[in-house]
């Protein structure tokens, strides 16, 4: 599910769960909805599973979704309170891909999970700073698996992205050119064909540390075989002046996170 939470962020959307609903509900639906503004919740989902995220569906104005395997005592709530509700559905599919079916049906946004998209580096449209380190996260587990072309063009790509004179901060403490990933990526295509191997990220954030410049922060982890290992990852981005929806990487920096370390002498690219 942490991928899946981290792909709905990046696509501008904020999960709520019980526990964030009362703040959700007097910040947004209590206090904006006074003076001259008259704000309400927009284009915002709310989804559950269970009984207690019955409450969830009272907050006027939003969309709602029960995922398929919600349990009975939601879909009682449902067939007795918001069967007639065109702005509830009960979706078809199960768990996070309910929510999914559930953007599409509203259309409040991409209704494709990025791993559904197959040139992930080369046709993308990037939302957001967090949408592009998913991309480039699913770009790299899919040139791992030899999924896509070994193509030139990636490499080109990659090198409008990371900056020229931009370095990388490995989790052993070792200090490198980010180019030098760009060089040792057509070295790795197709290590991990035909092998369990996966990777993600979580806990994404940023923060404008100066006018045009990100500091973005994730937890980024990758399961080979019965081996997983996490790190904390910071990167450092720039605006690009010519395109200021698009993104320079200038650093990276990674260090490892709770039982991962010790393991510096095992194969980690970026």
């Amino acid at each position: 599910m942490a991928f899946w939470s981290t792909f709905f962020q990046a696509l501008g959307f904020l999960l709520w769960s019980p526990s964030h609903y009362w703040a959700y509900y007097l910040a947004v639906v209590g206090s904006h909805k006074q003076g001259p503004y008259q704000l309400g919740p927009l284009n915002t989902l709310v989804c559950g599973d269970s009984g207690n995220d019955a409450e969830l569906f009272g907050v006027p104005d939003v969309y709602g979704v029960m995922v398929s395997n919600a349990q009975e005592e939601l879909v009682e709530w449902y067939a007795e309170n918001a069967k007639d509700n065109a702005q509830i559905i009960h979706a078809t599919e199960r768990c996070a891909a309910g929510i999914v079916q559930a953007i599409g049906n509203f259309t409040l946004g991409p209704s494709v999970s990025p791993r559904d998209i197959r040139d992930s580096m080369l046709n993308m449209k990037i939302l957001s700073l967090d949408h592009e380190v998913v991309m480039f996260y699913l770009f790299y587990e899919r040139w791992m698996h030899g999924e896509i072309e070994n193509s030139e063009q990636y490499i080109q790509n990659l090198k409008s992205i990371f900056h020229s004179t931009g370095n990388f901060v490995h989790p052993s403490g070792v200090d490198q050119p980010m180019q030098q990933i760009i060089e040792t990526l057509p070295k790795v295509f197709g290590q991990k064909q035909g092998l369990d191997f996966w990777v993600w990220i979580d806990r994404v954030s940023f923060a404008e540390v100066s006018l045009g410049s990100w500091m973005v922060k994730f937890d980024k982890w990758e399961l080979s075989g019965n081996e997983l290992r996490g790190c904390l990852t910071k990167v450092l981005m720039n605006s690009k002046v010519d395109a200021p929806n698009e993104f320079t990487w200038m650093h990276i920096h990674q260090t490892w996170l709770d039982g991962s370390k010790g393991k510096d002498n095992t194969p980690w690219f970026v």
